[in-house]
């Protein structure tokens, strides 16, 4: 028996988390005409559509129990509704087009990018105080020259990672990922490579970060590890991988690839191995949050 247990420690330790296998995986997809929220389970292939809104919508947002889902409107609403697409409620406090929510581990608040494109490019980070199913007055937490986008908060809520878009003196776009402190409003760049480093998801263990980005010449899906620090190519195809997103137990990655033709929904392990195609049909998908 002491043997038995001891197997079983080891089992824990290498797959701490695979009581979560199974979870839903939400997307924005052109499936049935519009851009609308699907939700898929990765294990059995089953799909159901979520929304059926009159405008396309996008960047759907798990809340931390799982019950609700945030989501932006192409009208620059921030919509939340139940886990089936019922009860939607709009934000109504937020100004400027808004975009990308991202909900607090407490699920509190939303963290979600404001875009203002009067004179140039030009947005920055807000975030929503929620309670009871009532929204109160938002705050700044990020402005800035340029554009502060993809927010998306620490495991612990107490950090703040995004990405701050400029253009170098050929007017390329630069794009780097950026942590703030939200206590002490301190921050430092997490890259510094003269390229394009974008949508970044924290790995709910707080030891690395993943992104997509073309500092090889090809857009590909990157992880930033800690303890010890290391760059680490997770992808190599041709054409685009972006949009990665952490399972909840953060041994897998779903992300966005044009390798099977258009975009479409991949799932890989936290090291780049196994990459399989999880959505269906011709249809194209995006924004995938796990």
């Amino acid at each position: 028996m002491r043997k038995r247990c001891g197997m079983i420690v080891v089992l824990l330790m290498l797959y701490p988390f695979a009581v979560h296998a199974g979870q839903e995986i939400v997307y924005s997809s052109f499936k049935s005409g519009s851009w609308q929220i699907w939700a898929t389970d990765p294990e059995t292939g089953q799909d159901r559509q979520v929304t059926r809104e009159s405008g396309d919508v996008r960047f759907p947002s798990w809340s931390p129990d799982r019950k609700k889902i945030a989501f932006a409107t192409n009208q620059g609403k921030i919509r939340i509704m139940d886990r089936n697409g019922t009860s939607p409620m709009t934000l109504e406090w937020l100004e400027g087009k808004c975009d990308q929510p991202s909900w607090h581990p407490s699920g509190k608040k939303l963290v979600y990018t404001a875009f203002i494109y009067a004179g140039g490019e030009t947005s920055d980070i807000w975030e929503v105080p929620l309670a009871e199913g009532k929204e109160f007055r938002p705050s700044q937490v990020v402005t800035g020259e340029g554009v502060e986008q993809f927010p998306v908060y620490g495991p612990k809520g107490k950090t703040l990672l995004y990405t701050r878009f400029h253009r170098d003196r050929w007017r390329r776009v630069v794009e780097e990922l950026v942590v703030r402190d939200l206590a002490t409003r301190v921050e430092y760049m997490l890259t510094a490579t003269g390229k394009q480093n974008f949508y970044p998801d924290w790995s709910p263990d707080g030891n690395a970060v993943v992104f997509a980005s073309n500092m090889t010449g090809d857009y590909e899906i990157w992880m930033l590890a800690s303890q010890p620090t290391r760059l680490i190519r997770l992808t190599k195809s041709p054409g685009l991988d972006t949009q990665p997103c952490w399972s909840p137990d953060g041994s897998r990655i779903v992300f966005v690839s044009t390798r099977s033709g258009n975009k479409q929904l991949w799932v890989m392990q936290r090291d780049g191995g196994k990459p399989t195609r999880i959505s269906r049909g011709n249809a194209e998908c995006k924004d995938p949050d796990w």
